[in-house]
């Protein structure tokens, strides 16, 4: 169910990976074929709020992903930790602030998706959605294709490996909720028209935001101007950093934007500007540490077996 040896072993050992997948092995007929076809998205706020949901299904259609189950959730900081355990040991604290306040802004949407032509069909997504970084992006990935603004503005989580689908309910869904889902792997009922209006749905409770950065540093200057701060060395400074966007953010350059609004006669920034410029500037990771569990290499996915399954499962069980 996975490629990593790592991840092997912690996932023996993971509650969320246990409860999920005792409910799993009990409701799908062949559980590690199954694995090998599922794959997950996760629909963010961002995703809402820059009108990137349709964009997102179709893509996913063109590509054989077919929805068979959704729910609407919301998360909160518990659900963001155990989502990002084994990766967030890197996380720099105004990252965690930011993430934070980014995925709790409003309703996100789960989608189970079925795909017969990938095994596994959730390390095949993970690598065609493409990186986080904008700068690393192709055509033809999800994340280019849908113009997620940036590294943490972007749009969609998907989970790596048949074992991070397991897990992955496991954190956001309760034993109900999670035997519902997976009773949908039996039937594979096709959701997409009733997935396209609860992302419509979501689309109107968010409301259109423009999530360009050079708009926010625009506005933001001409705010500094008509406050009659120009000749502040503070504005002036902070016009400079807001203006660097495309260059990359210094470690404390973000703390000194916020420091900077505070003390500036400009008035409150909106929510999601304010979202935008931290996910522009942010320097998200401690560059001195490794995640305790790498992301799907760029090699070949190492196929399921029903052997490694029930390894697993097993040592999950007994532990």
């Amino acid at each position: 169910m996975s490629e990593s040896h790592d991840k092997r072993e912690l996932y023996s050992v993971d509650t969320y990976f246990a409860e999920s997948w005792a409910d799993f092995r009990t409701h799908v007929e062949d559980p590690a074929a199954a694995a090998e076809l599922l794959a997950t998205l996760v629909l963010k706020p961002d995703a809402f709020a820059g009108r990137a949901g349709r964009r997102c299904l179709e893509w996913l259609l063109a590509r054989g992903y077919r929805a068979i189950a959704y729910r609407p959730f919301e998360f909160d900081r518990h659900t963001i930790r155990g989502l990002w355990q084994y990766q967030w040991n890197v996380a720099s604290e105004d990252r965690k602030a930011i993430v934070d306040d980014l995925l709790t802004a409003g309703p996100s949407l789960f989608v189970l998706l079925w795909c017969d032509d990938a095994r596994p069909a959730s390390s095949a997504l993970s690598r065609a959605k493409g990186p986080a970084d904008p700068r690393r992006r192709t055509a033809g990935q999800l994340r280019h294709d849908v113009s997620a603004p940036n590294g943490l503005l972007n749009f969609v989580h998907t989970a790596d490996e048949p074992a991070d689908v397991i897990r992955e309910i496991g954190v956001l869904f309760d034993h109900d909720e999670r035997t519902r889902l997976y009773n949908a792997i039996e039937s594979r009922p096709d959701v997409g028209d009733e997935l396209l209006s609860a992302i419509e749905a979501l689309d109107a409770q968010h409301g259109w935001i423009d999530l360009d950065v050079s708009r926010i540093a625009r506005e933001l200057d001409e705010a500094l101007g008509g406050a009659g701060a120009r000749q502040d060395p503070r504005a002036q400074r902070l016009t400079e950093l807001i203006r660097s966007f495309d260059d990359p953010a210094e470690p404390e350059t973000w703390r000194t934007i916020c420091d900077l609004l505070g003390e500036l006669p400009v008035k409150a920034i909106p929510r999601w500007d304010r979202l935008v410029l931290g996910t522009t500037f942010v320097v998200p990771d401690i560059p001195s540490r490794t995640p305790v569990i790498r992301g799907l290499s760029s090699g070949r996915a190492v196929r399921n077996t029903v052997h490694e399954a029930e390894t697993l499962g097993k040592a999950s069980a007994d532990r």
